[in-house]
């Protein structure tokens, strides 16, 4: 009886118990999900984060420098052309279609009667691949080709933070200068202000030529040509007529020279024959009387 009055109670409650246990259960489904979900999202973030610390790749598989990146480029060609006067000409004008310029060009001709240049040129950081394609267009065949970077990040942004560190500190120099009120003060503060004026004047040069050397990228070419060389006729060695009155006149001397010393053979030695010929003379004439006898 007892249990029949109070049995929709306890089914009321636990059917109140069982709606809790599934909402704390969801709760914690729920709890779950979101923080998969935080986790997802920060996973994503970071993936994304390291993704841009990547440089680009170009489109010739080359990376590319990010802007706040200082990369000094220089590159070695060796080329071998047809017509080597036409090749440099081509690439001298290349320089000024690019806006670049030449530091130093020198053509040659060696021991073979072959023709050789080499040339030195500065050209924009921007043409660099261009003009490097332009100029290996122009050979025959590319015997070497060097490209190499320097990165001079971190040396430029720590020239940065030594200017602005020493700009400060001439800029309180000469606020101290302004409030000196003795000699002696005043000439200890010009002696500082010129040992930190002239190693702004040393970062400054340095952070220009860092900044020339970055926007212009240095290339050397080294041409030679490729064709036989045929060795000209030289009419110098074909000088028949005068080679013929040297040879007359060579042999006219050897005939002279030859009379003149038989001529001085005999008449230089007469004495001597004289005596020569009188001794053979008595010799024969007493043998020539024996015999008669």
């Amino acid at each position: 009886m007892f249990i029949k009055r109070y049995l929709p109670f306890l089914i009321f409650i636990m059917l109140l118990l069982s709606a809790c246990s599934g909402n704390t259960q969801e709760k914690k489904s729920l709890g779950s999900n979101e923080v998969q979900q935080s986790d997802s999202v920060t996973s994503s973030k970071a993936q994304s984060k390291n993704e841009k610390d990547v440089p680009p790749i170009n489109a010739k598989g080359n990376q590319t420098t990010s802007p706040n990146q200082k990369v000094i480029y220089t590159a070695d060609l060796q080329l071998e052309v047809k017509d080597l006067k036409k090749a440099n000409k081509l690439l001298e004008q290349a320089v000024k279609n690019v806006e670049g310029y030449i530091i130093q060009s020198n053509i040659y001709q060696d021991s073979d009667q072959t023709y050789h240049a080499s040339l030195t040129i500065r050209v924009p950081q921007g043409s660099f691949e261009q003009f490097l394609d332009q100029a290996e267009r122009l050979a025959v065949k590319v015997e070497q080709r060097n490209v190499s970077g320097s990165d001079v990040s971190e040396e430029y942004v720590d020239l940065e933070s030594r200017l602005k560190s020493k700009r400060a500190v001439e800029s309180r120099l000469l606020d101290f200068m302004q409030k000196a009120t003795t000699t002696e003060d005043l000439l200890k503060i010009s002696t500082d202000l010129a040992t930190v004026q002239e190693q702004i004047e040393q970062i400054t040069g340095r952070i220009k030529y860092l900044d020339n050397q970055v926007d212009f990228s240095t290339i050397t070419i080294a041409l030679s040509e490729n064709k036989i060389s045929v060795p000209a006729l030289e009419k110098t060695d074909l000088n028949t007529i005068e080679k013929t009155k040297k040879q007359f006149m060579t042999s006219i001397n050897w005939i002279l020279i030859t009379l003149s010393g038989v001529a001085v053979l005999i008449f230089g030695n007469i004495p001597i024959l004289l005596v020569v010929g009188l001794i053979i003379g008595v010799v024969f004439f007493f043998l020539r009387r024996k015999k008669r006898a």
